[in-house]
């Protein structure tokens, strides 16, 4: 890893442990005072033990959230190094959307800001501020593959029929690996491969564009991504007008850890998971799964149809749960042409099969493409990637990687399992490993958070650092 980016992730890690401590340091200052009198009996005649000032007075009754939000408006954003130089790919709303995936896929880009350059002039738009929202590259591919099943569907060219025509764009496909099946198939299409990636807004899911700048706060960006349950928070620079960065949901989970040992976040951090009820929760309670012996394309379809970041894979016998497809995972589909062309099952001229690839298939080849790991995890656990400020995929958890955690497990413990395995999502289970329920990032953010209209009663003066 290059010098400047350790640098660009440790920073941040110094400068909050530097503000975690300073905090700390003021609230046992407080806190001996008080002890001390406590522990002593005084008669009415001696002098009473002075208290400290009302701007550091314990805050044993301040509820937790309420102190957190005074001590993350005290952390900017400008503090996080790597947001200052970014360099972020943009899209066009009247990009089509084979190139808006080409392009992306080639920079091996996850996501970027989509602006509409037509309705500059208009009142209050201008260059600054056309942006639309931000486009996921694993939406635009789900979408591609639905529509693409759509066609099949309508030729009959799926099931007992013939397929002769996608067989021999995936055989061509094989010959140039750069244009994987995906992209050729896709592009066999024009009417998939021409629309125009605005007109694809009621289709799938965007990010709306709720931006911040540099000179915000941690505060501003965690409310964003909890009150509108957004995935990511642009960063634009107020002066170039340019996005430059991201606050995707991932760092802000990286940001909350380190705030461990303050004695607010321990608080809620080190609560038992039942204690949530995260299982009662609406995610839980509409929760699927699918099997080891279920296609490539069932994952994908059920991705699709409840909108959802990841599915389980179950095994078909114990029902343990043995690995999850995420929606990032259908990078796998552009990857590996051989992936694609199996994704369903489909019958050749009537007797040549291709059989369906199933997920527990798909777990074997994923786990073959990344046994070389170069990551020092420990090490890393909870850094912020510079590539996640950037929205770059530079590298793909194994879908093998699951973070699973047991009612009776602390929350900072589930934390720290999804962080070490960059997931979006982690998985309740029983001493048996059956499923009981589903955790989000963003069902984790949101414990952090007070609500809009509460009084902030801590004192300030303990965040002045």
């Amino acid at each position: 890893m290059a010098p400047y980016t350790l640098r660009s992730i440790s920073d941040t890690h110094r400068e909050l442990n530097e503000k975690k401590q300073a905090v700390s340091e003021k609230l046992r200052a407080a806190q001996e005072p008080q002890e001390k009198g406590e522990g002593s009996i005084h008669s009415s005649d001696e002098p009473q033990t002075s208290q400290p000032p009302p701007s550091v007075q314990p805050l044993r009754d301040v509820e937790p959230r309420e102190a957190l939000k005074v001590f993350f408006d005290r952390i900017p954003l400008d503090s996080i190094s790597g947001l200052k130089n970014g360099q972020v790919v943009e899209l066009e709303a009247r990009d089509c959307v084979g190139e808006a995936i080409k392009s992306l896929y080639r920079c091996r880009i996850m996501g970027a800001p989509l602006s509409d350059k037509s309705c500059i002039g208009d009142v209050g738009v201008t260059v600054g501020n056309s942006h639309i929202g931000v486009v996921e590259l694993s939406s635009m591919v789900i979408w591609a593959l639905m529509e693409l099943e759509k066609v099949q569907m309508e030729v009959g060219k799926i099931g007992n029929h013939n397929v002769t025509t996608e067989n021999r764009v995936l055989e061509e496909a094989d010959k140039i690996p750069e244009e994987n099946g995906f992209l050729r198939s896709l592009q066999q299409h024009s009417t998939l491969w021409n629309t125009k990636v605005a007109s694809m807004s009621r289709s799938f899911r965007w990010v709306p564009f709720l931006p911040v700048q540099p000179g915000d706060t941690f505060l501003r960006a965690l409310l964003l991504l909890a009150k509108h349950t957004l995935k990511v928070v642009p960063v634009m620079d107020p002066i170039g007008k340019k996005v430059t960065g991201f606050i995707t949901e991932d760092t802000a989970l990286r940001l909350l850890s380190q705030c461990s040992g303050l004695e607010w976040f321990d608080a809620i951090a080190e609560k038992a998971l039942h204690e949530f009820k995260f299982e009662d929760n609406k995610s839980s309670r509409g929760m699927l799964h699918l099997n080891g012996a279920n296609t490539v394309l069932d994952a994908v379809s059920y991705m699709w149809e409840h909108k959802a970041e990841c599915v389980p894979i179950l095994d078909h016998k114990s029902e343990k749960i043995i690995g999850n497809m995420r929606v990032t995972d259908v990078w796998i589909l552009l990857d590996n042409a051989d992936v694609f062309k199996r994704r369903r099952f489909a019958v050749i001229n009537f007797k040549d099969f291709i059989w369906s690839m199933t997920l527990q298939e798909l777990l074997s080849i994923d786990i073959e493409s990344n046994h070389a790991r170069t990551r020092d995890e420990d090490e890393r656990d909870a850094m912020i990637s510079p590539a996640a400020l950037y929205l770059t995929e530079d590298w793909r958890p194994k879908m093998s990687d699951v973070a699973t955690c047991k009612l009776d497990e602390t929350l900072k413990k589930l934390m720290w399992r999804l962080m070490r395995v960059h997931a979006d999502c982690g998985f309740l289970v029983d001493e048996d490993m059956h499923m009981l329920g589903l955790v989000t990032l963003h069902d984790i953010i949101t414990q952090f958070i007070p609500s809009l209209t509460q009084f902030s009663q801590a004192p300030p003066g303990f965040f002045l650092t």
